[in-house]
């Protein structure tokens, strides 16, 4: 796990604007792979847009459709998947005071698996491979890291755990930029696909490193799940491990978007 630094984060949001946003950088010679499932395994499916953003499809639980986002993106209309879905209204709600989490319903359904059947959570170290996945500027793609360490971090009022990723020039490897807060990181547990973490901000650290934090979602997924009562029903009690308990940076803010 690295030691704390004090990481400048920077204004992403800026640069949407000024050329055409597109969604998680990946560092490679053929980008179009990792604008498609076949480059991006499973959870490509479960990514859509909105509010200009991202957001995560967790499925149907007896006829109702949920969506994790971050919660300064807030809910809206949700695009996946080349269908466009309506927020129910009134249904949006934060899952839990001071984390950037938000989670509403859609009508309709995606016809996916709920996200809990796949392991809503994870038990992640420092050299697990996990696929990151952003739909900023309307354009989804999805790239490659590992995450470097998880710290509880302050920004805007929230205060939470992240998992933080570097970029590196190495084929396939993803840094976030606009438009990719709400976004999915997954992990490939064996037989298993996990939503491991969701995107909500992105920067340099001190020595201009590009860096991604993304919320551990195992860390909350009891609180997620509160928010979405008929999963009670549906067989998703796995036990889970939460680890690594991390330092409070101090950091100039950024969000995703």
């Amino acid at each position: 796990m690295k030691n704390s630094h004090y990481f400048v984060i920077l204004a992403l949001n800026l640069f949407v604007g000024l050329s055409p946003a597109l969604a998680v950088k990946v560092y490679t010679s053929t980008p179009t792979i990792y604008e498609s499932a076949a480059g991006n395994g499973l959870g490509f499916s479960y990514v859509g847009n909105v509010n200009g953003a991202s957001g995560v499809y967790l499925g149907n639980y007896n006829g109702s459709y949920y969506v994790l986002t971050a919660n300064h993106v807030g809910g809206g209309n949700f695009f996946l998947n080349s269908t466009n879905y309506s927020m129910v209204t009134n249904s949006y709600t934060q899952v839990t005071p001071g984390v950037d989490l938000g989670i509403f319903r859609i009508v309709g359904d995606s016809q996916l698996d709920a996200l809990t059947k796949l392991v809503l959570g994870s038990s992640l170290f420092t050299s697990s491979s996990l696929n990151m996945i952003g739909y900023g500027g309307g354009t989804k793609r999805g790239g490659f890291n590992t995450p470097d360490s998880a710290q509880f971090i302050t920004y805007d009022g929230y205060n939470e755990v992240v998992l933080i990723t570097d970029y590196d020039m190495v084929e396939g490897q993803a840094q976030a930029i606009g438009g990719d807060s709400g976004g999915g990181v997954f992990y490939q547990n064996g037989s298993s696909l996990e939503l491991a973490g969701l995107i909500v901000i992105a920067g340099t650290d001190n020595t201009s490193k590009e860096i991604t934090g993304s919320i551990d979602v195992g860390y909350y997924r009891n609180q997620i799940l509160a928010r979405v009562p008929e999963a009670s029903t549906v067989s998703f009690w796995i036990v889970i491990s939460l680890f690594f308990i991390g330092y409070t940076w101090r950091y100039q803010k950024s969000r995703c978007r």
